[in-house]
């Protein structure tokens, strides 16, 4: 897989400076922390493509179908279209030579994957209204007015002359 080096020589990011990173090092090689990036992107690609190959062979077997997600919101129930799932029963009904080919390219483990991932949407949800809760509570207390303030320092002057009248 071959992907170009590309780079925005009108942004914002790129100066010329003796300061920051520098893209090439002395023998014109990329520098570390680049080639580092350039790594995790190279082997994100990477991935990538093999993903979008297993879901076109799933996809091809006929287990993908539309997932129908419906979360609970502050303002009921929201539906949230445009994603696919992995039909489990339609998955473990496949004749030996459609499962056997999906065994031989390896992408149950995408399979599963996806079907076990789907329990965790509930959880998902649950920490999504935990969240605006905790939120709400912040805006909340935000907006209570202390009674009583202290001086930046939090010390007390006490004016002991009038304790004890």
């Amino acid at each position: 897989m071959h992907l170009p080096h590309c780079v925005d020589v009108a942004g914002a990011l790129l100066v010329k400076s003796t300061e920051g990173e520098t893209f090439f090092d002395e023998s014109g090689e990329l520098s570390a922390s680049v080639r580092q990036v350039w790594t995790f992107l190279h082997e994100t690609a990477k991935s990538e493509a093999i993903l979008t190959n297993t879901c076109g062979q799933l996809h091809a077997a006929g287990v993908v179908e539309p997932w129908p997600i419906l979360i609970q919101g502050e303002n009921g129930t929201q539906q949230i279209t445009g994603l696919h799932g992995v039909n489990e029963l339609t998955l473990n009904a496949l004749d030996d030579a459609a499962f056997g080919q999906l065994r031989r390219t390896s992408v149950f483990d995408v399979a599963y994957a996806q079907l076990l991932s789907m329990a965790n949407l509930s959880t998902l949800g649950e920490l999504a209204q935990t969240r605006a809760q905790a939120e709400a509570a912040e805006r909340a207390k935000a907006e209570i007015k202390p009674m009583i303030t202290l001086p930046e320092d939090n010390t007390i002057d006490w004016d002991w002359s009038k304790i004890g009248r």
